[in-house]
């Protein structure tokens, strides 16, 4: 199963809709479109949850960017970052 699989697995199991690609911009992974547009997310270059698994790296993830604005807005790629990478 790719990566790009199991983004869309999981964006099924937690019940985020819309047409999840390879992001078109050179420093972004994924991109989701729905009904707030197209959002492009997660930092290519950079590893996530789905690469590495690591528990704690997840927490540290979450700690340094739970207070940011875009943390719990759908029209965010934090938002999907957080919910679909990590």
């Amino acid at each position: 199963m790719s990566k790009l699989d199991k983004v869309k697995a999981k964006a099924k199991s937690l019940g985020i809709s819309g047409k999840i690609t390879i992001s078109t911009r050179k420093e972004k992974k994924y991109a989701i479109e729905n009904q707030h547009g197209k959002i492009h997310f997660g930092a290519k270059g950079m590893k996530d949850f789905l690469d590495h698994n690591d528990s704690k790296r997840k927490e540290r993830f979450h700690s340094r960017f739970k207070n940011n604005k875009g943390y719990n807005d759908k029209n965010s790629g934090l938002f999907y970052s957080r919910k679909l990478l990590w």
